[in-house]
């Protein structure tokens, strides 16, 4: 309920710093992103990062979370995880997680998530997977 709550809350002041989020790393992906191409005698890629996707969960509600390379190595799938320091972004809700240098990450107590869609049909397309 809490990771809810905190994306879909309007922020009393922009400083507001939001509370502690005790997550489940439900799926976690390379997600690739080019960002130059060689354009010489045939077109290629120059710079890729490699950054990771996370889906995560509270046991009640779901996300996902964009890790940049230099983060990418801090969340385990399967793994449950405190999340502190992190910021939000957006301008109204619903927020979106933002992590970065001062994030902290700690390993957390088990956290019961149901299987995707709770077993009443396919998973959501974010979480399908071949």
């Amino acid at each position: 309920m809490a990771l809810k709550n905190v994306l879909t809350t309007r922020m009393e002041t922009p400083y507001a710093k939001p509370p502690p989020l005790h997550i489940h790393v439900v799926k976690l992906e390379e997600n690739p992103t080019v960002v130059a191409w060689d354009f010489e005698e045939t077109v290629k890629t120059a710079i890729i990062k490699k950054n990771k996707l996370a889906i995560v969960s509270d046991g009640d509600s779901v996300t996902k979370v964009t890790l940049y390379e230099g983060f990418a190595s801090n969340l385990e799938e399967g793994r449950n995880f405190v999340i502190r320091g992190y910021t939000l972004w957006g301008e109204s809700p619903p927020y979106y997680l933002n992590i970065d240098k001062s994030t902290m990450f700690f390993r957390g107590s088990n956290i019961n998530v149901p299987p995707a869609g709770g077993g009443r049909g396919p998973p959501p397309p974010c979480l399908a997977h071949d």
